[in-house]
């Protein structure tokens, strides 16, 4: 067998109508033959690479196609992409890359050469109904100005309408999908309109759900391509619907016992928990008991209450890793809130790991609980210390990001385009493997890997940042380190100041107080604290209890309640009902459900004030301080 000189193979590809392209890595430019720009120009002499111009991608199309390269090259495995291009006088055409790695000495494994190939529209629809064989795949072709949408006959399979009786149009073929689908449907073809030069031309694959007339529903994948003219305005488009219902099928089962395997170690690590702090808070009430002097019992109570607040810590960060935990939101400067953490951060961090703060300038300001902020970049600090095994290099950067396309983060959660902030740590660790990366914001995960700590620090830092409306991105080179990200929307406010409450735990206060605690041992708890603060206080158990004693025994200066009771009187509902009598009364709520619904129902009023359970004595008496200061005392009841 003989192979042809260069002559010939030159000849030979240009018979083809195929020309030369190359991409090299780090660069964000295709190159390709000036013969495609000027085919009656071109020489013999080798091809004359120039930019391919008027490619339309997208911010994310092109993150992806880069990215698709990337693995080619490292793969070694063949390029085959469809891209549009418009040039002015031309009109669109659309082009078939075809190519591999340039494993010349002077290219050095870094760039991807081959040949492009210019396909019609015809062509383009035929690949599709290729790719369709393999599966229930359907193509589908809408003209801009055009009422009339076409299908194949698969499609009309799919959606299981017979072609004699069904003529899809572009005000009809909505009514075909899921009824919760059906907006965004709609929402998909108005954006395919619009002629704007930054709109991507390939439509990212979006999940929908085909409801048939028998009432079966489908699950599949819609894809496609833009078509544009020479001016780049979007003149219709063309692609696929795959029906993807067994996929889904199995990715639900999959998720399902992902979740059960997620229960099961997270009750196991919980339980192991909180066994450890029942066993010190039984203990030292134990040795309270059989303690001989003042000393040696104070030295037990104070262990028995820090084994109360790292459960109540531990109960917070569960909260978190739900979504749940009670925030109190406010404009905030996150550079401020991170130097003012510059002293507790350096104490965290033992003295062989060096430790940066890089600060954005003119950082945008957010919407957050700084508290929980702080919490949150503390965890993350810790984290990477422990990824470090004691020495290395930890760096916390903030900065401003705008982006122009949709962020996928953490677990495929999305993030629109807009400004946000974004807060980074970064550690010089071994880095997390491939396979692991995935994992680590699922409880206690971290601890398998022996990554210390207590499982939680990930997930709670997660929790928090979705329930503030942002996500997180990780990135990990296995002997590089870790990065680990909060990104948060950034709002055009400025910085709310507001000085704290200051308030003596010793201050003596008076007025007449409406308890209702269903749980006797909290009630009995509060009752003594209340008059020990100098209150006086009637107790109830219900709803229902305590408007009769409102009734025979008010008024009164406070409702201190409870949200979650027995009977149909709520707390919130309770509340109410006493104000129809007395509008000016202060109310206290209480839970051990900090964002259950009734809870993020209360506090309506500007004398409504939210407590979560446990109750330190300091937080109860700045909260009865509060409401008692804006009200005028009612007379005390003669004895």
């Amino acid at each position: 067998m003989s192979f042809p000189d260069s002559n010939e193979l030159s000849e030979a590809i240009r018979a083809s109508g195929a020309v030369p392209w190359r991409w090299t890595l780090g660069t964000a430019q295709i190159e390709i033959s000036r013969t495609f720009l000027d085919p009656a120009g071109g020489g013999t002499g080798g091809p004359d690479f120039v930019p391919l111009e008027g490619v339309f991608l997208g911010q994310e199309d092109a993150a992806g196609l880069f990215e698709r390269f990337v693995e080619a090259l490292r793969s070694g495995a063949p390029v085959d992409e469809r891209l549009q291009v418009a040039q002015r006088g031309e009109g669109q055409r659309w082009l078939r890359l075809f190519g591999r790695c340039d494993t010349s000495g002077r290219a050095g494994g870094r760039r991807l050469v081959g040949l492009a190939r210019e396909i019609n529209l015809r062509e383009t629809r035929d690949m599709c109904r290729r790719d369709a064989s393999g599966g229930d795949v359907g193509t589908w072709e809408i003209t801009r100005g055009q009422p009339n949408v076409t299908w194949s006959p698969e499609l009309y399979d799919l959606f299981g309408v017979s072609q004699g009786t069904f003529h899809p149009r572009m005000d009809n073929f909505a009514d075909l999908f899921h009824p919760e689908d059906r907006s965004r449907v709609q929402e998909i073809v108005g954006r395919l309109f619009r002629d704007v030069s930054s709109e991507q031309g390939r439509l990212a694959p979006v999940r929908i759900r085909v409801l048939r007339p028998d009432g079966t529903i489908r699950h599949c994948e819609l894809s496609g391509f833009r078509r544009f003219d020479a001016e780049g305005r979007v003149i219709g488009a063309v692609g696929e619907v795959q029906d993807i219902t067994q996929l889904a099928e199995a990715e639900h089962r999959l998720a399902q016992a992902q979740k059960q395997e997620i229960v099961s170690r997270f009750s196991g690590g919980v339980s192991h928990d909180f066994n450890n702090l029942l066993s010190v808070i039984l203990g030292s009430l134990e040795l309270v008991r059989d303690a001989g002097s003042e000393a040696e019992r104070a030295l037990h109570i104070d262990a028995a209450m820090a084994a109360v607040q790292r459960g109540r810590d531990l109960t917070r960060k569960l909260l978190s890793f739900a979504g749940r935990a009670d925030l109190a939101p406010g404009v905030v400067d996150l550079n401020r809130i991170i130097d003012g953490m510059r002293e507790i951060l350096g104490r965290l961090l033992p003295e062989a790991i060096s430790f940066e703060i890089r600060m954005g300038k003119d950082l945008w300001t957010v919407n957050l609980d700084a508290a929980n902020f702080e919490n949150a970049l503390l965890n993350l600090v810790a984290n990477g210390s422990e990824a470090m095994s004691g020495a290395g290099r930890l760096t916390i950067k903030t900065e401003n990001r705008e982006l122009s396309g949709t962020c996928v983060c953490v677990d495929q959660e999305t993030l629109p385009p807009g400004r946000y902030v974004v807060v980074s740590v970064t550690d010089s660790g071994n880095g997390i493997p491939s396979d692991r990366l995935a994992d680590v914001f699922l409880p206690f995960v971290t601890q398998e890997m022996g990554a210390g700590g207590n499982g939680l620090c990930l997930p709670m830092v997660r929790g928090f940042v979705s329930q503030t409306d942002g996500c997180m991105r990780i990135h990990s080179d296995p002997g590089q380190g870790t990065t680990v990200s909060m990104i948060f929307p950034a709002v055009a406010q400025p910085v709310r100041d507001s000085a704290p409450d200051c308030v003596s735990p010793e201050a003596l206060l008076s007025g007449r107080v409406l308890l209702v605690e269903d749980e006797p041992l909290v009630m009995q708890m509060l009752e003594r604290r209340l008059r020990g603060f100098g209150l006086d206080c009637v107790a109830a158990v219900s709803g229902a209890e305590a408007l009769r004693l409102f009734e025979t025994a008010g008024p009164f200066d406070l409702l201190l309640t409870d949200i979650v009771m027995p009977g149909t009187i709520q707390g919130t509902g309770l509340a109410t009902h006493l104000r129809r009598q007395q509008p000016d009364l202060p109310v206290i709520f209480m839970s051990g459900y900090p964002n259950e619904e009734a809870m993020r129902n209360a506090a309506a009023r500007p004398d409504e004030i939210r407590l979560v359970k446990p109750i330190s004595r300091a937080e109860l008496v700045v909260a009865l301080t509060r409401a008692l200061s804006r009200h005028t005392l009612v007379p005390k009841v003669p004895a």
